[in-house]
């Protein structure tokens, strides 16, 4: 799971900040593939997407491309303030 993501970010905050262990999901699979009853496989299953979603949703907002996308939204919303332009007589009269 961990292969699916950039070699140079760090993951030791994020992996810190993980309701589950990497020894959580170990557990997890390893019942899984000795489970027979259906409805534990379910329950399994769904902890098992559960950690993944956990994970990749901490280390996806840690990548260099997502701080860029962060750093660009903020940028665009400050521009679409009407700032950039300046403020038209009737704004100005409002903001006052």
């Amino acid at each position: 799971m961990i292969s699916r993501f950039e070699l140079n970010i760090d993951l030791k905050e994020e992996l810190s900040k993980l309701k589950y262990s990497v020894k959580n999901y170990q557990e997890a699979v390893q019942k899984y593939k000795d489970s027979t009853i259906k409805n534990e496989k379910t329950e399994l299953d769904n902890l098992i997407k559960a950690i993944k979603d956990n994970f990749r949703g901490g280390v996806k907002n840690n990548t260099i491309l997502s701080i860029k996308k962060g750093k660009f939204l903020a940028e665009l919303s400050a521009l679409s303030q009407g700032e950039i332009f300046g403020l038209s007589p009737a704004e100005q009269k409002k903001k006052k």
